[in-house]
């Protein structure tokens, strides 16, 4: 079930329920000196333990965590609401998990954020101006800008669903965004942790430690 929150937080029509996929396939090679990237922390909190609280914050259900098979027994004994599933060659990108998670919920949902989980400090207030933009706006990508820079979740909206099943694998959700950007709707956000991606050892010691 997929459901959407208004500015009052009330349900909305079924025709505007939200999604989430939650990216947490990568090996993150080059942080496996500290740690595998789900199971980081930041502050006391694990970046997939983040990714599905901001999520849930704002009313999401249908949450999918798309992961590996070196991962997935760890993920799996933990109480996480969301569906996992395992993309079970993730060396072929980036797309090919979306695929796997779009597949689960692309017949309930209208739209869905896009969360690859190595952006751990996107505050809960962001996915809330999300989810009003695309409450408002179903139609379009919603893209958060923080100094005229944007950064990550995405929303994909329903109506570009089947163009990320007909893209190229090697060039992923971008090039929809690129094909489709007529469509985009930035929202400004005063939030950097939209561009943090956390991906080496010296980005995890500064930000999350």
């Amino acid at each position: 079930m997929c459901i959407a929150v208004s500015a009052g937080g009330q349900n909305r029509s079924s025709s505007l329920n939200t999604g989430a996929i939650i990216l947490a396939g990568g090996l993150g090679k080059r942080l496996q000196a500290v740690g595998l990237k789900p199971f980081l922390l930041c502050g006391d909190k694990s970046f997939l333990q983040l990714a599905i609280e901001n999520l849930q914050s704002i009313g999401l259900e249908s949450l999918v965590i798309v992961t590996n098979q070196l991962f997935y027994p760890k993920i799996s004994t933990r109480d996480f609401p969301a569906k996992i599933l395992i993309n079970p060659q993730p060396e072929r990108g980036m797309l090919s998990s979306i695929l796997i998670g779009l597949q689960e919920i692309e017949s309930s949902c209208a739209g869905f954020f896009l969360c690859p989980i190595d952006y751990p400090l996107v505050l809960p207030t962001t996915f809330q101006k999300l989810l009003l933009a695309h409450q408002s706006n179903p139609d379009r990508i919603i893209k958060p800008v923080f100094n005229n820079q944007p950064g990550h979740p995405v929303v994909i909206p329903k109506n570009l669903f089947q163009a990320i099943h007909n893209a190229p694998l090697d060039q992923g959700a971008r090039f929809v965004i690129r094909q489709w950007a007529h469509l985009t709707l930035n929202i400004a956000v005063d939030d950097p942790g939209i561009l943090i991606n956390i991906n080496t050892p010296e980005l995890y010691y500064q930000h999350c430690k």
